[in-house]
Parts: C-alpha cells; structure tokens; sequence
C-alpha cells in the first residue's frame, strides 16, 4: 500500500481533469513522469492511456461518490441518485476506487470518512485537515468543484503542478469517458479559472 508521507515527498504534480479534452492531446507519457499524479472521481484509464496516463497516486472525491462508496447497496439502488448519476450508480466499489489509490475527501465528504474506511481494502483515507491545508477553501466563501480543490491541494503540498485540461466548461462539457453533459450550474466556472490561473507554481496545458 501507497503510504501519504512517502507521496508527499514527491516535487512534481500532475492534477488531471476528466475533460472529454484530454482526447485532444497525448499527455500521457509526460503526466507519468511526475513523481505524483491526482485525480478526481470516478474516471477511466483502461484504453486511454495515452491521453490520460495510467498512475493514479491520489484520488479526490465528493459527497456523492462518497456516500455510493460508504452504502453502495442502498445507494445504488436510489432512483434519485439513478437519475442524477445514471453512470456512477451501475458501478461497483472495485471500479470506483482502485488499489493503492489514496483518497482525499472534499470538505463535504467527511462525514463518511469511517464508513468508506470499513469498506475499502487498504486503501488510505484523509481529510483536508489531515493534510494540513484545511484553510484551502477560503475564497470568499466560494464552493469550489471537486476539480479546484485538487488544484488548490496540489499548489500547496508540491513545489511544481501541472494541470491537465481544466479550462472549467469554458469549451468542453463532456467527460472523456461518458456522453453526458454535467450540471454547469453548480460551481463557479468563472471565478474557478481565475483562481487556478493566479496560482503561481501551477502551470496548464494546453495553456
């Protein structure tokens, strides 16, 4: 199992998005040559190698994948959640959360820290406190995706972050795995692009 301190003392981060983007470029070779690579969510690697990489050290996720992880037979099984989720909700835990995958819980997540513990197999899980860098969030009370705070984390923990393809809905709406289009009204895009773009150690591609 990947053990936190020994991640953490990596230099360099690769923070990649889920962006039906990625299928534009083949960064995959360069995202695995960081010494840490984060991602968010659910996403998929198997046959996109070449565009996505095919690491994953650390692995954020939000309430929702949290609580499928935490009580997966009542959860999967919850229309509301089938109609929001469609895709997430036909997965199973093994496909969700792979091993060695260090997870990171978004703020909102917490609360079911123990239950995805009593689940998973090895698998280490923190909260931002855990980590540290508890006050990321503070930004005028902005609630940011899922994808920003694994931006914010990684400019905090590592001298050097690359970003991949988070351009927050400005062009792409897809994820590069799935066909549908996400709820854009959830966060802030804007104000997202234009924290991300003021972090001085964080550099995107494509720029």
């Amino acid at each position: 199992m990947k053990k936190l301190s020994d991640i953490l003392k990596g230099k360099t981060c690769a923070v990649v998005s889920n962006s039906g983007d990625l299928m534009n470029h083949e960064y995959g070779e360069f995202i695995d040559s960081h010494d840490v690579v984060i991602r968010c969510n659910w996403c998929l690697i198997d046959g996109y190698e070449k565009h996505v990489g095919k690491r994953t050290d650390i692995k954020l996720i939000n309430i929702h994948l949290a609580r499928l992880i935490c009580d997966y037979e009542n959860i999967s099984k919850d229309p509301h959640y089938n109609k929001v989720f469609p895709v997430w909700s036909n997965l199973t835990i093994e496909k969700i959360i792979y091993d060695g995958e260090i997870l990171i819980l978004n703020p909102n997540a917490n609360p079911y820290k123990d239950g995805i513990l009593s689940r998973l197999n090895g698998n280490g899980v923190y909260s931002l406190n855990d980590l540290g860098v508890g006050g990321i969030l503070d930004y005028n009370g902005t609630h940011f995706s899922t994808g920003m705070v694994a931006i914010l984390i990684a400019s905090k923990l590592f001298e050097s972050v690359s970003c991949f393809c988070f351009d927050f809905f400005q062009k792409e709406q897809k994820h590069y795995f799935e066909n549908s289009i996400h709820n854009l009204k959830s966060h802030n895009n804007f104000e997202e692009y234009k924290v991300s773009r003021n972090l001085s150690n964080t550099k995107f591609y494509p720029a």
